[in-house]
């Protein structure tokens, strides 16, 4: 996981040291475990798809800050929904992209499919896939 909080860690280390942190900060508090959960892997399956543009979307100012005991940026609520959404279509775009098909044609399953990463070709690139077999 090719975290800049972690990096940055790392690299000032001079000394062994155990570090603990909790990778929902402090999510829980306003937030269901589900909730956090699946913002958690939405986060890191958008920084798998395109780290930088994930990054952006995630601290798309100097003004956002993340707390020094944090992983990610301290968002209000209203924030994370939008910073969601964002990350959400990136994902989408990229397969969209790179499998040639219409995010608007993707069933809700195949949207929650590939947000968790899952191997799969949409409906209609089976069935493009069958034709060129049966030729």
């Amino acid at each position: 996981m090719k975290l800049e909080k972690f990096g940055d860690l790392i690299l000032k280390a001079t000394e062994p040291q155990m570090v603990l942190f909790n990778l929902y900060d402090d999510w829980l508090n306003s937030i269901s475990s589900y909730t956090a959960f699946s913002r958690l892997i939405l986060v890191l399956r958008a920084l798998h798809v395109n780290y930088e543009k994930a990054r952006m979307i995630l601290k798309p100012s100097k003004t956002v800050i993340t707390q020094p005991n944090h992983i990610w940026p301290s968002l209000k609520d209203d924030e994370w929904v939008k910073v969601e959404v964002e990350l959400k279509n990136l994902i989408l775009n990229d397969f969209a992209k790179k499998n040639n098909v219409n995010v608007s044609a993707l069933t809700q399953m195949e949207i929650k499919d590939i947000i968790l990463g899952m191997e799969f070709s949409p409906p209609s690139l089976a069935k493009e896939q069958i034709k060129e077999i049966e030729k």
